[in-house]
């Protein structure tokens, strides 16, 4: 490390100009790759949200959703608990405004 310090400090101006330099090309290097890059990759299949989406449009034939919501139900899906839950929470969605649709299991008829 002292020796290749000593080389920088012996010759600056090259030392300096070689930094440069070597900036100056991997910009215009970099510059170069963006013609390269392309956009894709960002949808992950094994996602819980591409499994929802491919179940929502296999299962129940709807389009994709702009918004899905996974609520933590104070019980078993089918309790009386989490029937209400699910109901109460179903139904405060739908007053929000420009909330075009809500579905849910409870509302959907506890599909299996």
């Amino acid at each position: 490390m002292n020796a290749w310090a000593e080389l920088v400090v012996r010759h600056k101006k090259a030392a300096f100009f070689s930094f440069v330099a070597i900036i100056l090309l991997s910009t215009v290097w970099g510059f170069q790759s963006f013609a390269n890059l392309k956009a894709g990759g960002y949808d992950d299949p094994t996602s819980t949200s591409a499994r929802v989406t491919e179940l929502l449009s296999t299962d129940f034939k709807t389009e994709n959703p702009n918004v899905i919501l996974v609520a933590d139900m104070p019980d078993y899906v089918d309790s009386n608990a989490s029937k209400k839950f699910g109901a109460e929470l179903t139904s405060k969605l739908k007053t929000y405004e420009g909330v075009n649709e809500v579905s849910s299991y409870y509302s959907l008829g506890n599909p299996p």
